[in-house]
């Protein structure tokens, strides 16, 4: 359906879809950075204690 849409719409309307799945793909994105630099911090803070 989302292809069929594309083809009918043009340029204009893939580029949109493109921004569309980036913005969308930003919290996720984030979110998982967070908790990897939250991970990393608290496991190197704790080798630097012993």
């Amino acid at each position: 359906m989302c292809r069929t849409a594309l083809e009918d719409g043009g340029g204009a309307t893939a580029r949109t879809m493109n921004l569309g799945i980036v913005v969308l793909l930003i919290p996720p994105v984030a979110i998982f950075c967070t908790i990897f630099a939250v991970a990393y911090r608290k496991g190197k803070g704790s080798n630097d204690d012993s």
